[in-house]
């Protein structure tokens, strides 16, 4: 099947597969019988055996039906989501299956999509269609603050923020998903913040639906708000999805000086010795510029993989030979390569983390170990986030939920800069509030002076020491050690 018309994202749980199973026949039917090419992919945690047949026969009698089962619990916003980056269709439809919206009306919504040239489009109850009056039950006074702040700071053309039913051009969502945070109340809001925010066609259509109670809205949705404004208050770099040959020309100068790239490269070094036998085999994933692949060639035979020419031509500046271009997704070695892989700083860049990790699982030998470095806390993100084309900070419970996903095992994890984190958290939040400059800019494009930089150095030495000893409580960094 070449890349299918329609993808269809349902999030399920066994209560709702049991109560609309004969809703997802209806749907089925209906669009076999189009003329649309479209898929299925159906998104769940933990069913029990019934759930599990009921999805089993729609695989062996309906085409192109698809079932991602995640091994832990997650909400609701993030199975959306896992089911958006693992499919293939050229137009993506988020269907909930209590809404029992019909297949004859989602059809007509599909024709209006394409009427209005949109690019993401958001159902809603509120609006009237021809000669159908509206009946949405009585708001509170939770739902009338709801609706106030929604309007006020998230969208001031927003009808029906709790329809769960949205349409999206695949090039609008592989910008927004993988920037979103939120997994349970709130992520249609942040869905549509950041849509607005990058400069997406937005368009809102009318979807008669089963009614959801808006008293069953929990306060919790409103705190939701002042989140997503926290986290994506900077603006989003929407120009570039790599990073620049001038961020890398920077990267190349400064990373075998500035403190920053020393530091962490030291500790990389030192997990490498404590977790593998003498001299392995290395590949070192998203290499950059090089600085870590040079360092990790005196203690293995090592490989490495990047995405950029321009940053493979620094490398080979270098001398740098065992270098390829290839993204971390779909790399060419054959299974079990590797003793070790290292995969620094780039996990933020990747569309789907879990998808990179299974990747590196893949080619890691069966006793192989992992070395994974991350950025955290999504509290810290700045323009410096933006200007190096991350999509993402980790949490550690979803960083660790997201290795689980991949099928690996933590053998060790841990922060590092902890010590410069009570400097430079305070500096990125108040920068990022306060700040009129919107220019996109790095923390490292320059050396600080040099007895600053030495001194830095040496405290971060001793923190990479201590690290193999203690586990430090935060830091701008996190790591991990993984085992299959």
């Amino acid at each position: 099947m070449c890349q299918p018309d329609i993808s269809f994202i349902i999030s399920v749980d066994d209560a709702c597969l049991q109560l609309n199973s004969g809703y997802l026949d209806t749907v089925i039917s209906h669009f076999k019988q189009t003329g649309l090419s479209h898929e299925f992919v159906v998104t769940a945690c933990c069913l029990n055996q019934d759930s599990r047949r009921l999805l089993d026969f729609h695989q062996k009698n309906t085409p192109f039906f698809s079932v991602i089962e995640l091994g832990q619990q997650r909400d609701c916003g993030y199975k959306i989501k896992r089911g958006c980056l693992e499919s293939n269709g050229n137009i993506l439809i988020l269907l909930d299956l209590k809404e029992g919206i019909l297949p004859e009306q989602i059809q007509k919504t599909y024709s209006t999509f394409f009427e209005n040239n949109a690019e993401i489009l958001f159902g809603s109850r509120k609006i009237k269609q021809e000669n159908e009056p509206v009946d949405m039950p009585a708001a509170g006074l939770r739902h009338k603050l709801y609706y106030f702040l929604i309007r006020k700071y998230i969208s001031n053309n927003v009808q029906d923020p709790l329809c769960s039913f949205k349409m999206l051009k695949r090039k609008a969502a592989e910008a927004v998903f993988p920037r979103i945070y939120l997994e349970d109340a709130g992520f249609d809001l942040e869905i549509l913040y950041l849509a607005e925010k990058m400069g997406y066609l937005i368009v809102f259509a009318p979807v008669p639906s089963k009614q959801i109670n808006p008293h069953n809205l929990k306060l919790n949705v409103c705190l939701r708000i002042f989140q997503i404004l926290n986290w994506h208050c900077i603006p989003v770099n929407t120009q570039e999805s790599n990073m620049s040959r001038d961020e890398f020309k920077s990267m190349y100068e400064l990373e075998n000086h500035h403190w920053w790239f020393v530091s962490l490269r030291g500790l990389v070094v030192d997990l490498v010795k404590s977790i593998s036998r003498s001299f392995p085999t290395i590949l070192d994933v998203g290499s950059g510029t090089g600085g870590n692949m040079t360092a990790l060639s005196k203690i293995g035979k090592t490989h490495g993989i990047e995405i950029s020419r321009d940053a493979i031509e620094l490398c080979k500046e270098r001398g740098l030979e065992n270098i390829v271009m290839s993204p971390v997704e779909a790399m060419q070695y054959p299974e079990e390569s590797f003793d070790v892989v290292t995969c620094i700083n780039v996990l933020e860049h990747v569309y789907d983390p879990v998808k990179a990790l299974r990747e590196i699982k893949r080619v890691l030998h069966k006793d192989g170990k992992a070395i994974i470095v991350v950025p955290a806390f999504r509290m810290l993100w700045s323009q410096h986030d933006e200007a190096l084309c991350h999509f993402r900070k980790f949490e550690k419970r979803f960083f660790l939920q997201d290795i689980e996903e991949a099928g690996l095992k933590v053998e060790r994890v841990g922060y590092f800069f902890f010590s410069s984190f009570f400097a430079l958290a305070p500096v990125r939040i108040t920068k990022k509030l306060f700040s009129s400059n919107t220019k996109l800019e790095t923390d490292t494009e320059s050396l600080p002076p040099k007895t600053v930089n030495r001194f830095l150095i040496f405290v971060f030495r001793l923190e990479a020491w201590l690290t193999q000893r203690i586990k430090l409580p935060f830091g701008s960094s996190l790591y991990a050690v993984l085992t299959k």
